[in-house]
């Protein structure tokens, strides 16, 4: 059986690939499509068969990971509106959240795991360390070449520790060591090679949920797309990202307030489980696709294209 006939035999298709999902659909098959940023940046013959499969009325639905990209998307292309599921891609629980815990260095031991590309919180975490010498700093992965320049700059700052490159299979070691967790994003975060991309615009920080499931308190960057994962003063603090003595005021706070801590963490954790594991994820999109199918078959029967209409660029 080839590809496009085992394809076009299932209820539904769901991928994450533009051409994929318009060989689909002009085959007459319900398509789901999961972007996770917006379309622009992508080669232009992609970009045509985006907006060739906008058209389709086999395109069933969109799935995005944030409010902000569904809002984006639905500027663009108004015919999407009512056909796109903003859902978070979130990640797994952790069984034992505390188990395996590594011994770290200071007594009270704030913690952040990730990459140092512009905007991911650096710029903010230096200056907390210097205004808060009483707790020490764990900086836990990012690429060498940008951890020799924050470690150049944070050099008088007995209080950072920069571990390097750790497995991911390690990571949970540190974070179950962390008293407070940081999501430090900047209001605009770049990627790989300083891409032009504001990632801040749409992001679904998988680290983030990596601290919800290991019930961390955690500090946050009070911003629209985070606050749709985080609510303030119950799964965690929100900070302004411009503002050092805010995260300052609050890290003293949960320094202060273990019973806060303990709170925080808990609560993020239980919101993990219940909206944002990779098997809720999956449980929300199920349920839309299937919703959508039974609306269909009320309404009309599906078209039928054909995919020899698809032409060498489409």
């Amino acid at each position: 059986m080839s590809l496009l006939a085992w394809l076009t035999a299932r209820d539904a298709v769901i991928t994450r690939s533009i051409s994929v999902a318009r060989v689909t659909a002009a085959a007459g098959r319900p398509t789901v499509l999961e972007l996770h940023s917006p379309v622009e940046a992508e080669r232009q013959a992609v970009i045509k068969r985006f907006h060739m499969l906008v058209k389709s009325k086999n395109l069933l639905s969109l799935v995005v990971i944030s409010e902000a990209l569904r809002k984006h998307f639905e500027s663009r292309w108004p015919e999407l509106s009512g056909r796109i599921l903003s859902t978070p891609l979130g990640g797994d629980l952790v069984t034992e959240p505390t188990q395996g815990a590594i011994p770290l260095c200071g007594d009270f031991n704030v913690g952040y795991a990730g990459q140092l590309y512009p905007g991911k919180g650096m710029e903010i975490i230096l200056p907390l360390a210097q205004a808060c010498p009483w707790a020490t700093f764990h900086i836990v992965g990012g690429a060498q070449h940008d951890i020799d320049q924050w470690r150049a700059r944070a050099e008088s700052e007995r209080n950072i520790i920069f571990h390097g490159y750790v497995p991911h299979a390690r990571i949970p070691s540190f974070l179950a060591a962390f008293d407070v967790a940081l999501a430090p994003y900047q209001r605009v975060v770049r990627g790989v090679g300083n891409d032009a991309t504001n990632l801040a615009d749409w992001m679904s920080p998988l680290k983030a949920f990596e601290y919800m499931a290991h019930g961390k308190a955690i500090l946050c960057s009070d911003l629209p797309v985070l606050q749709e994962i985080f609510t303030g003063g119950e799964t965690a603090l929100l900070c302004s990202p411009d503002d050092p003595m805010d995260w300052t005021r609050a890290l003293t706070q949960l320094r202060d307030n273990t019973e806060l801590r303990r709170r925080l963490g808990e609560n993020a954790r239980r919101r993990m489980e219940r909206e944002f594991t990779r098997e809720a994820w999956a449980r929300k999109i199920a349920h839309d696709i299937g919703s959508r199918l039974h609306a269909g078959k009320r309404r009309r029967p599906i078209e039928r294209s054909g995919a020899g209409q698809l032409g060498r660029n489409n």
